[in-house]
């Protein structure tokens, strides 16, 4: 299994775009259908990105996500007022990796022509299946054939690197199902591919169902095929399988933001329910749009809470995203970091996981294997518990 790249010192900037034309059932994540409000919130960010320059520690980025909700609900040219203004404040990397998350309904070889133009060099594309009915099941604005046009319109527009999401595990999904997704998706050649086992949030329309007692997502064994089945098409295709969810054509095109998140590099957040962390403390902002608007819009500090992380909470961390990676956990540095011998304490924890076949010892790397990182959840409990003992 390849070793994730790591991610550069430099931090990254997450700008959350929290608008949606419709709340999709089995998202969580917060969102407001009201476009009139883009232009009272792009102005407002640009607020914030101005209070941070000034006084939050953070002076320079080689990344930058526009995440959400659906960015590309923003123009191309309230996306090129943010990064104009964010290149203004900040010191950017030359070869900055800007990523927007698309909606392939909400797009058109035009819009696509002026993101690129606006500075956008990474698209990523909400798909999730291009399956008719798992469409309409979860409740997405696009179809299949929005999909592939909004992909093959990307390309004209002059994106080399272009990824997509899909999710399975769908009530109803088979092999074959699945398969066939992912044989539409590969038939774009996109770099990167990020595929999702549906989960089912308690606070969204989708948890409220399954509350009821309607079956919501296939069941355990079949999702533990479907992932597996997903490594091996994928694999055999070339991808890099570096996370859990996340697959890379090459290392050149991972998702170079994420990657900060998972080896808790520094990270800026702006928006509504943004969040930042700088090394040691993380803290977010306003999760209300509303609220966010009042408070970024008069110039000031959108937070609205912070948390210093305790060497504790850095080690748990640690696991439950070391486990999640290909790359696993540097057993040296981890010791270092934590002050204390890593097998010391956690050689039954890795034992009892090797012996499943969950975990490899290699080069000085604790690292998953692809059946391991099924159970990277259920491994990192075991191994807290071996730090609580």
């Amino acid at each position: 299994m390849a070793a994730c790249k790591k991610s550069s010192p430099l931090p990254g900037l997450y700008i959350h775009v929290p608008f949606c034309v419709k709340k999709c059932p089995y998202c969580a994540f917060y969102s407001v259908t009201d476009l009139s409000l883009t232009g009272s919130y792009v102005d407002s960010l640009l607020k914030e990105m101005e209070f941070q320059a000034a006084g939050s520690g953070f002076s320079g980025f080689d990344t930058v996500y526009f995440g959400g909700g659906t960015p590309s609900l923003l123009t191309p040219s309230q996306i090129k007022a943010v990064l104009d203004r964010a290149a203004g404040l900040f010191s950017l990397a030359g070869d900055l990796s800007v990523t927007l998350e698309a909606n392939p309904k909400t797009v058109s070889r035009k819009t696509l022509e002026g993101y690129r133009a606006a500075g956008v060099n990474r698209i990523n594309f909400g798909v999730q299946s291009f399956n008719g009915e798992n469409l309409k099941f979860l409740g997405r604005i696009h179809d299949s054939g929005d999909a592939k046009k909004a992909l093959a319109d990307a390309r004209k527009a002059g994106f080399t690197d272009v990824g997509l999401d899909l999710i399975f595990g769908l009530p109803g999904h088979s092999p074959e199902s699945w398969r066939a997704d992912l044989a539409e998706a590969l038939s774009f050649s996109p770099e990167h591919l990020s595929c999702y086992m549906l989960t089912i949030e308690k606070d969204s329309p989708f948890g409220a169902m399954r509350e009821k007692g309607r079956a919501m997502s296939a069941d355990d064994g079949l999702l533990a095929d479907l992932f597996l089945l997903t490594h091996e098409v994928l694999t055999g295709a070339g991808y890099i399988h570096y996370e859990v969810s996340n697959y890379s054509k090459s290392h050149g095109f991972l998702s170079r933001h994420n990657v900060k998140y998972w080896n808790g590099a520094p990270y800026l957040g702006l928006g509504p329910s943004a969040h930042s962390f700088d090394g040691t403390s993380r803290r977010w902002n306003a999760g209300n749009l509303y609220d966010y608007l009042a408070m970024a819009g008069k110039g000031g500090s959108a937070c609205e809470g912070r948390e210093e992380l305790s060497g504790r909470d850095r080690i748990l961390e640690t696991l439950f995203i070391g486990l999640r990676q290909a790359e696993g956990i540097d057993v040296g540095a981890f010791s270092g970091m934590a002050g204390l011998d890593f097998f010391e304490v956690f050689g039954g924890a890795f034992k009892r996981c090797e012996n499943e076949g969950w975990l490899i010892l290699s080069e000085g790397r604790v690292r998953p294997t692809p059946h391991g990182m099924l159970f990277s959840d259920g491994m990192a409990r075991l191994f807290i518990e071996s730090l609580e003992e």
